[in-house]
């Protein structure tokens, strides 16, 4: 059997088994801020990674005690879903960044400010991060350390929300301005629309 681990609306985590659904825990862990729990937990073989309010917290899988001294505080809400990669932690926020954190401490790697809140999810492909953000514009940076690997981003007529996928040296972006746009994946030029 397996555990399902669930952010609510109320900043509480569980974790259940999955074929009785009871709790694992003893107790749900409450994350500080109390706030609701808007992306999905992300977990490596220690550790749930879960976003609430401006914080990110690191918790125990089989305990739910916290694992770093304090959760990482960004500057504004995460909507994002946060995503791991290797030791490092990448997602959005209301404050217009994205930001890069390191797994095992939760310490700040890079962050990368744009004109709009990021509530998209974060797509790494090949060593670059790919995400739009309300700004209308979609960005590709470097993974590693938080540098722009496009002459310019991409510019569109609405916000990018949604999780970019990359297939064959493309990147598809979708836009609320009712588009889906194939980009070259190293310069950022569309193929179509």
């Amino acid at each position: 059997a397996g555990t399902l681990y669930i952010g609510t609306f109320d900043g509480r985590v569980y974790a259940l088994d999955t074929v009785t659904g009871e709790k694992r825990w003893p107790e749900a862990a409450q994350l500080g801020s109390k706030s609701p729990i808007i992306g999905s937990p992300v977990l490596d073989k220690e550790t749930v990674f879960v976003a609430a309010d401006d914080h990110v917290y690191a918790l125990d899988r089989s305990s739910g005690k916290p694992r770093w001294p304090k959760p990482f505080e960004g500057g504004g809400k995460i909507w994002s879903n946060v995503v791991l990669v290797q030791d490092t932690l990448y997602f959005g926020s209301l404050d217009h960044n994205i930001y890069a954190i390191n797994r095992l401490t939760g310490e700040l790697r890079w962050k990368f400010l744009t004109d709009g809140a990021v509530t998209a999810t974060p797509l790494v492909a090949n060593g670059v991060l790919y995400i739009g953000s309300f700004d209308n514009k979609f960005y590709a940076i470097d993974a590693a350390s938080g540098q722009p690997r496009w002459p310019q981003p991409f510019q569109a007529e609405a916000w990018f929300w949604a999780r970019a996928v990359e297939y064959q040296g493309r990147v598809y972006a979708a836009s609320l301005d009712g588009k889906v746009y194939a980009l070259d994946e190293r310069s950022g030029k569309p193929s179509w629309s």
